[in-house]
Order: structure tokens, then sequence, then C-alpha cells
């Protein structure tokens, strides 16, 4: 057995420390946080982990043939032990939405004077699953905070359901000498990084490789070039060949493509210059128009950790999370849509079965649309909200505005140095705290029905009709309905 020693050795300017061992064998990792100058008596910490300590209510027989290997395997993180200043102290646990252990709440006595030092010890099981945050095969990939991680601060009210916001902290991963691992870049053995950000993502395993071109980095394990590569069907190596033509990608910073086993998403970025990219990518239904979707698929993943760095100063945390998605969505034009170029050959039965089949991998995102629920929310800054993907915002708007009117305001809001809200209010001269308000929250469930159908009087050589829709929900909101008549 192996282990992997992780340290976060704190800097004069750093507040965080960590130590903990990463015990590949058992997927498990021991920790102690520490972090000092505490001001506040009650703190609460996000425990991302505990989203997998039970099943989800859409975990069933399909989400477990799409997520894990055999059969659903629990991860969690649990606190064992908390002190303040050598004191030990008592927790609570604070439930964000269905998750009962979402966060921990550390409240510090009266007794005690503030500005001292906070240790959290815990255990984290990783679970074996496929997707952003699990091991298989003597591999894992944290693409999902793996530590406790500060719940946001904002008015002085915690916010357990805003995303979380970066902070900022120094990590030191040790290993043993061969061992492979990421944090912000590759080694073996040992590796380190500072800086401000929501969490450290972290990978290990070996027979890894590194490939850079250009302002890209590819981590894979998967082979560029190799005889097998016919008849399994990678094609990793495409991801080179496609990027290497987009010269108008304007990062101010490298960024690193991480070969992951997901399924549900094409390419998900993570923080602000890492995407995690499915080793399938280009393994599934090689016809020319499904292959430019993937493509269009990858290059959208990159344009919304550019705007995420062009917009960081500008726009809140909270924004950012659809906002640049929908501004991706802007920049990649016409998009491609898998379910109607599917559904003209939905006689052939192998069609039909990737149309139906709930098991179909990428059905995420094969069969997106503005009213996807976006069910595995595994992302950082999504799993403990209902903060919408930017495409369903983009098509409120599209409604809203009207296509010509969208894309002359999204190209005007790129070109001036003002928060998106407050621009589209300015720009329309109209308040749209409303529109916010009912799309940026739960898609409400609705049902449109035909109430009545009513033939009128004979006129002129034509027959009118009244009909009357009636809707059933239980949010009151307001959007455009297209009657088709056939």
């Amino acid at each position: 057995m192996f282990s992997i020693f992780i340290l976060f050795l704190q800097l004069a300017s750093s507040p965080a420390e960590l130590r903990a061992d990463f015990n590949q064998n058992t997927g498990t990792i021991e920790g102690k946080l520490l972090i000092k100058n505490i001001q506040r008596r009650t703190n609460l910490y996000f425990t991302y982990p505990n989203k997998y300590r039970n099943k989800a209510p859409y975990y069933n027989d399909l989400t477990r043939f799409k997520l894990y290997p055999s059969h659903f395997n629990q991860g969690y993180l649990r606190i064992n032990e908390i002190y303040y200043n050598q004191r030990k102290l008592n927790f609570s646990w604070v439930r964000i939405n269905w998750i009962k252990r979402g966060a921990v709440k550390i409240t510090i006595p009266p007794t005690l004077k503030l500005n001292g030092q906070l240790e959290i010890h815990f255990t984290t099981a990783i679970p074996k699953k496929f997707g952003l945050f699990g091991c298989i095969k003597g591999r894992c990939w944290l693409g999902a905070p793996w530590y406790p991680i500060p719940v946001p601060l904002i008015n002085g009210k915690y916010e357990t359901t805003s995303p979380p916001l970066p902070w900022k902290h120094k990590v030191k991963v040790t290993a043993n000498k061969n061992l492979q691992l990421f944090l912000e870049k590759p080694a073996k053995g040992k590796v380190e990084n500072s800086g401000r950000v929501t969490f450290f993502p972290l990978i290990t395993g070996n027979n890894f490789k590194q490939y850079c071109f250009g302002k890209f980095c590819l981590y894979h394990y998967s082979p560029l070039h190799s005889f097998w590569n016919i008849f399994s069907g990678i094609k990793i190596n495409q991801v080179l060949t496609f990027l290497k033509r987009e010269t108008q990608i304007e990062s101010t910073r490298k960024i690193w493509l991480l070969e992951t086993p997901l399924r549900q998403n094409i390419a998900l970025p993570v923080q602000n210059n890492k995407i995690f990219l499915a080793h399938k990518i280009f393994q599934i239904i090689p016809t020319q128009y499904m292959l430019d979707f993937h493509r269009q698929s990858l290059l959208k993943a990159v344009y919304e950790l550019v705007f995420r760095q062009k917009l960081s100063s500008l726009e809140n945390n909270k924004d950012l999370v659809w906002l640049s998605g929908l501004l991706a969505r802007h920049r990649l034009g016409k998009r491609k849509n898998v379910a109607s170029f599917l559904s003209k050959f939905e006689f052939i039965p192998q069609i039909d079965v990737i149309i139906k089949n709930p098991r179909m991998e990428f059905s995420n995102s094969f069969f997106s649309g503005p009213g996807n629920k976006d069910l595995f929310r595994e992302s950082a800054l999504k799993w403990n909200n209902h903060l919408p993907q930017g495409n369903r915002i983009y098509n409120k708007l599209l409604d809203l505005l009207g296509k010509v009117e969208l894309e002359n305001f999204l190209k005007s809001y790129l070109e001036n140095n003002k928060p998106f809200r407050n621009y589209l209010n300015e720009y329309t001269s109209r308040d749209h705290s409303w529109f916010f308000r009912q799309w940026l929250g739960k898609y409400p469930e609705v049902n449109y029905f035909l109430k009545k159908l009513k033939k009128l009087k004979k006129h002129r050589g034509f027959y009118f009709y009244k009909l009357v829709v009636g809707k059933e929900t239980e949010i009151l909101f307001k959007e455009p309905v297209e009657i088709r008549v056939t």
C-alpha cells in the first residue's frame, strides 16, 4: 500500500494550511485544515463530498448505469474533531437542499477570544464512479472540492445556496516518488501551488502524459497515436488537431485539458484554466455532423473559461455561473442541435435507441435545451443551487428581445465595461429585475393543455375557431407560448 501525503503549507500571506494523507488504495483522505485569524464566532464550511453520502432523489437504476461501474459506492466527508486554540469544540451539520450534511457549522464560545486558530480534522471518502468526482481503475479525478471550503459570507449572512467564492490558500502534495500527480501542473512525487481559488482540483494515477501546444496543454492517459486506436475508437488526438486551428482564443492563462471518464458531459470547465474532457469525446457516432457537435461542445467550454477570466472583476460570482455559458453560446453563433438532427432518422432502430435510451452517454450534452434540469450538477459552482446553464438564459432573452436585438445587445455588452444586468436595463430602457427573479431560480414545472376549442360562425367562406389554452403550474411566471396547428 502506498499513500499520498498532502500538505497545505501556509505562506506568511496565506491564512489556510492543510495536512492530509491520501490513501489511493482505499480512496480516503485523512486531513487537518488549519485556518488562522478567525474573525467570526459562527463559521460555515461546505462539505461537498457529502453530496454522494446518500442516494440523491434522481438516483435510480439508470443513474447507476451512467455513473457507477458496478454498484452504488458512496462518498462522504466526515468531521472527526474540531479545535479552536487547542480547545475541542462541538459542531453541527447544515442541510443544503436534499444534502443532509451539506455544510458544517462551527461556533466559537463567548468565553474564547477571536483571532485564534481553527483546526478541522476530517476524513473524505471518494466514490468509485465515473464523472467529475471519483476513482476508476487506479486513477482518481477530484474535479470538485474534496476538502472543507468556506461558505460565502454576503452582507453579513452566510449564503449556503450561493456558489463558493475563491479564497487564498496554498497546497503542497507529496507522494511516492513514482506516483503521478496533477494539481496546477503535473509532477511526480511532489507538487505544490498557491493562489486565490475556490479549490485545487487533484488528479492522481500513473500512465498520464502531457502534450502542450500554443495556449493549451493536454493531460491524457489514452494514447495519441496507436495501432489499436483503429479498434478502440479512441480519437483524443483529434482534440489537438482541432484546437491548433483555433487561433482567436483570447485566454490570459494556459488552458489545461484533462482527460476524464465523463459520462454526461463532453467537456466541463473547472476553475479559470482547466477543462475536464471526456475520454470518449470523438468516439461516439463518427458522422461529420456529430463530430462537429463534439468540437463545438469543446470550444464552448473553452470560451466559458475565457469569459470567466475576462469578467471575473466585473460580475459577481453567482452571475458568472450562467453568464459565461450564455456568452460562449453567443460567440459560437449558430448552435448545432443533435436532437433535431437525429429525429430525422428515428425510423432507423439504432438511431431511435439513441434518442429514447436514458442510459445514453452524453445525453446531457446531446439533448440539452432551455428546460434541461442538469440533474447531476457535479460542478463546484452548481452543486448547491438551482442556477441555470447559460443556454437557458440565452433562449429566454431570445424570446424577450428577438434574435437581432439580442445579438446586438451582447455585442455591445462585450464592448462596454458595465455589469450585465445594469447594462441590459440601460440598453433597453426597461427594468428587467422580474426576468432574473423568474429564470435564475429552479426551473418551473408547467403543463400547457387545450382547455377549450369552439367553432365560430362561417364568415366570407372561412371558418373561425376560438382556442383557449390552460396552464398548470405552482409558480406564476410569464413566457411566450407558440401554438402549432397541423
